[in-house]
């Protein structure tokens, strides 16, 4: 009974067991067509599951055999053999199992992968669709000058998010769209324009922060003053109009909130400026744009720049110590 191994039982569904193998009074034949079944589910089913097919000739392992004669092509196989006039139907050699040759084709239902060629090839533009398109053809559609296989080799993000970030870049360069929500390029400026490599405009933002939190600065450092020493303070604080100091604050505070929703609406266009302006500027001291040299050069300058990141933190908190060092020394 070794070839019901890997079997199933027809009247169940399941696996035949090493158990109901090997004992020969587990197993009931069909006298008929010869299907196994379990003698359980030959009892409860009263019968062969196939006994209606018996008067068709039916015997059980004769379709399998008989597959292993032919070879199913692809939809994409069978478009070229029609193109090339060859015959030979959805299978490899003769015909699909259960096919009568001398049936009217007018009275034969369709079955489901028939019905998709003949869509397919009713539909067939003569375009390549998306899947087909060539690499070269894919890397060859320009946006500002700029290839799509560039502009994806430069985001350097791995997964679902490049291909949204591409689309979503593409959709703005094509439509001349200028404006995109990015809360993070505002409200975590400089350090985000640092992060994507974007450092002279990092630099800038850190300068403004800077000059836009010089009232703050003074206002703590009027209050470190005071709590450590009142003498020390009022001579410090002499002549310092607090009233006007906190309305510079409050001022300065309102235009940093300006600049915070600009960069969040336009961020992600300077970033796109800065992309096709990096990527053409490296292009040129490359002569073969196919090249992976030129491709690494690409991802290597458009990646995450966390050193920067960093570069910043210690700038801003620099500029800010400074500054209360200079109050000090000068006695302000």
């Amino acid at each position: 009974m070794e070839e019901l191994k890997g079997k199933v039982c027809e009247a169940c569904g399941k696996e035949f067991e090493e158990k109901d193998i090997n004992n020969i009074d587990s197993i009931v034949y069909c006298p008929v067509c010869g299907t196994p079944v379990h003698r359980s589910c030959w009892e409860e089913k009263g019968g062969c599951p196939f006994e209606s097919k018996h008067a068709e000739g039916y015997v059980w392992g004769q379709q399998e055999e008989e597959k292993k004669n032919y070879t199913v092509k692809t939809v994409s196989e069978i478009y070229s053999d029609t193109m090339r006039g060859e015959q030979g139907g959805l299978w490899g050699s003769g015909e699909a199992p259960d096919h009568d040759p001398n049936a009217d084709p007018d009275s034969e239902e369709e079955d489901e992968l028939t019905e998709q060629l003949r869509k397919f090839l009713e539909n067939r533009s003569g375009e390549k669709s998306n899947r087909e398109k060539t690499y070269e053809e894919y890397g060859e559609k320009k946006y500002y000058g700029v290839s799509e296989r560039e502009m994806m080799c430069f985001l350097n993000v791995d997964g679902p998010q490049r291909l949204y970030r591409l689309a979503m870049f593409k959709y703005m360069i094509v439509t001349g769209k200028k404006t995109n929500l990015n809360i993070f390029a505002g409200l975590l400026n400089p350090y985000n324009q640092f992060y994507k490599g974007m450092t002279f405009l990092g630099f800038l933002l850190t300068i403004f922060n800077y000059i836009m939190s010089l009232p703050q600065i003074i206002v703590y450092y009027m209050t470190f003053f005071r709590d450590q020493a009142a003498e020390t303070a009022e001579a410090v604080t002499a002549g310092i109009d607090e009233t006007a100091l906190m309305s510079a604050s409050n001022t300065l505070w309102f235009i940093q909130l300006v600049v915070v929703i600009l960069l969040s609406i336009f961020g992600d266009y300077l970033y796109i400026s800065f992309m096709v302006k990096k990527i053409k500027k490296i292009r040129s001291r490359f002569e073969n744009e196919q090249s992976e040299e030129y491709l690494t050069a690409l991802a290597d300058a458009g990646r995450p720049r966390l050193s920067l990141v960093a570069l910043g933190f210690v700038l801003q908190a620099f500029l800010s110590l400074l500054t209360l060092l200079v109050f000090t020394k000068s006695g302000i």
